[in-house]
């Protein structure tokens, strides 16, 4: 289990169209579905390893706060 693995599966979705129309179904919140398709391709990875990347591709939060319900409504066009 790695982040190398998790890049690796991320990469094979944005270059094979079959993988990447599978992992859209799948959609963005459900990890565990592709931590399964991952899997599936000799891919394992961790939510520590998610965490890990995320770290990597975005090394400070600080400053970032979380979007209570009113705002997040307001920015996807919720009435």
């Amino acid at each position: 289990m790695s982040v190398e693995n998790l890049k690796e599966y991320a990469r094979r979705c944005a270059e094979e169209p079959e993988l990447r129309a599978k992992a859209r179904e799948l959609g963005i919140m459900d990890l565990n579905a592709h931590q399964e398709l991952a899997a599936s391709l000799g891919l394992d990875w961790t939510m520590d390893d998610m965490d890990t990347f995320r770290k990597e591709v975005v090394p400070d939060m600080t400053g970032v706060e979380e979007l209570d319900d009113e705002t997040l409504q307001e920015i996807s066009g919720g009435i």
